[in-house]
């Protein structure tokens, strides 16, 4: 999600000089698949360079990893008018076109006109078969067979043709791609997962465990996995040991993923002045949340914006909402977290004692209960904390001489004064505690 974090860019001929440092910086967040940080950097790039294709193309890309089909559909639209003979930018483009639903006639006829031009290109058959296993699954079946002859290492062809198989109920005909898939890419989760539920409904209920298995090393909080492997485990007769898979599913379940933004808009945003851009974020928030009860991450989202703006007892409020939420551990925390950095340690406490916290959240619960209930609880929460971090080090050098325990106090200040400071609320206090000592550093 685009937030009020961002720093603000460049204006006039600065914008037009920073580009290339905006450019890089968006690549970066698209690199580390943060597509929504990406989209909003290359958005603010191409405001200083509007006919730069390499901007337009990368904005273009990460607004369709992001999920902004209608924004990605117009950045692949002045990329062409830039450079029209680019047919595999027309092939992205026409699949956009597809996935924005409105221009989806136009997007088939364009993927059409490009396998017609490129038929050894077996992206253009996978790119078709996505648009007709709904209502011609047979159809998208010889696409991806298509694809695949063409290119047999072509993983994702392979998966999405198992997947497809698996749904008619071909499930034995999946394995082989599904095997192929994963000698392709052995660390892929959602390859793992599908063939472990393949061979769970072929009764190989061994393989199907070792398969759920390995996909649970690579993910060990993936609900889909925890509940597949449970389900195999209950089918082996070991319910016992099934158990923690299925409590911890009913933990880490996801709400379910919100539907892309498939008309335009997010580029605009992203170029608005902060003061506009936060408010129509925060109006979308709301509409979103209220559309999705269910999406703690949505309400975690829309709190946590109103406090970054100031707006405290709407923020509280929101928080407040979010308690009622079926959240877990991790939004939480997140929240206990965002709320420390504001100073509102009375609602963090709320959000902090439900979490399973780590080092992190230990320190943030200590903070809250310093200022809450005393040095006495805050000390109790931050024993528990790893205390190889500088920040917990200081922090409790803190408490302990609020507590009146001076020369503890002044050993674990002399550790934590050798490391640097990275919280401002810890700094201040370690700034108190050397005043009250008559300390200078």
């Amino acid at each position: 999600m685009l937030t009020a974090h961002f720093p603000t860019f460049f204006v006039g001929e600065e914008r037009r000089e920073h580009s290339q440092p905006l450019l890089e910086m968006g690549l970066v967040y698209a690199a580390r698949q943060d597509y929504s940080r990406a989209v909003y950097v290359l958005a603010q790039a191409r405001v200083g360079a509007p006919k730069r294709s390499d901007i337009l193309l990368a904005l273009a890309r990460s607004a369709e990893e992001a999920g902004y089909y209608g924004d990605s559909a117009l950045a692949n639209d002045e990329y062409l008018q830039l450079r029209p003979g680019e047919d595999t930018v027309r092939r992205d483009r026409a699949r956009v076109y597809g996935y924005t639903g409105t221009r989806l006639e136009e997007g088939l006829k364009e993927l059409a006109w490009y396998v017609g031009k490129h038929p050894d290109d077996p992206a253009g058959y996978f790119d078709q078969a996505q648009f007709w296993w709904r209502t011609d699954p047979e159809k998208a079946l010889s696409q991806l067979s298509t694809a695949v002859r063409l290119d047999p290492n072509f993983g994702a062809a392979r998966y999405a043709r198992a997947w497809l198989l698996h749904r008619l109920g071909r499930t034995a005909d999946s394995l082989p791609d599904l095997q192929a898939a994963v000698r392709i890419d052995p660390k892929n989760l959602r390859v793992l997962d599908q063939l472990g539920l393949a061979y769970f409904s072929l009764d190989r209920l061994g393989e199907a465990e070792m398969v759920l298995r390995q996909a649970l090393a690579a993910s060990p909080d993936d609900p889909e996995v925890l509940m597949h492997l449970g389900r195999a485990l209950i089918a082996l007769n070991r319910v016992e040991e099934a158990q923690p898979f299925l409590s911890k599913f009913q933990q880490v379940r996801k709400a379910r993923p919100r539907d892309p933004r498939r008309e335009a808009g997010m580029i605009v945003l992203a170029t608005l002045p902060a003061a506009e851009r936060t408010q129509r974020q925060i109006e979308r928030l709301r509409r979103d949340a209220r559309a999705h009860p269910g999406d703690a991450e949505l309400q975690l989202q829309m709190a946590s914006l109103l406090l970054a703006d100031g707006r405290l007892e709407e923020a509280s409020a929101e928080f407040r909402e979010l308690l009622t939420r079926n959240a877990d551990s991790r939004i939480w925390e997140q929240a206990g977290a965002a709320l420390v950095r504001a100073e509102q340690y009375r609602l963090a406490c709320e959000f902090l004692q439900r979490a399973a916290l780590g080092p992190a959240g230990r320190l943030d619960l200590a903070i809250a209960l310093f200022f809450t209930e005393g040095p006495k609880q805050a000390l109790e929460a931050i024993e528990k904390a790893p205390e190889g971090d500088q920040d917990v080090l200081l922090m409790k050098a803190r408490i302990l001489d609020a507590a009146g325990l001076a020369g503890r106090a002044e050993k674990v200040l002399e550790e934590g004064l050798r490391r640097a400071i990275q919280r401002p609320t810890v700094d201040i206090q370690t700034a108190l505690l050397l005043m009250r000592h008559n300390r200078m550093v």
